[in-house]
């Protein structure tokens, strides 16, 4: 997984995933922005509630209905590897998706 966020200007900042996709993030205007787009801690919590609610999908599905959830184990080894100093870990079965059906 991978993503950068590269200074527009003033406080707007552009924010590219590694699957294509880009968002502005902009400040208010008191701070010396244009409003343009959510702020960073907004998007920091969208990500997490997006996550929550995937993850709750997933695990209904799979009691449910039986389909297989996604693996997230790429990331558990990314954070797991972070509290070394490590912020950078390439998939041990060459999968570049980050996931796959259990």
């Amino acid at each position: 997984m991978q993503a950068t966020v590269k200074w527009v200007d003033g406080v707007m900042f552009l924010g590219e995933s590694g699957s294509g996709h880009s968002v502005v993030m902009d400040g208010p205007p008191d701070l010396g922005g244009r409003n343009l787009g959510p702020r960073p801690m907004e998007m920091l919590l969208l990500g997490v509630g997006a996550t929550l609610l995937m993850d709750a999908w997933a695990l209904a599905r799979r009691r449910l209905f039986g389909i297989a959830s996604m693996d997230y184990a790429l990331v558990g080894r990314w954070l797991g590897h972070m509290r070394h100093g490590r912020f950078h870990h390439s998939a041990s079965n060459g999968d570049t998706a980050g996931w796959r059906p259990r």
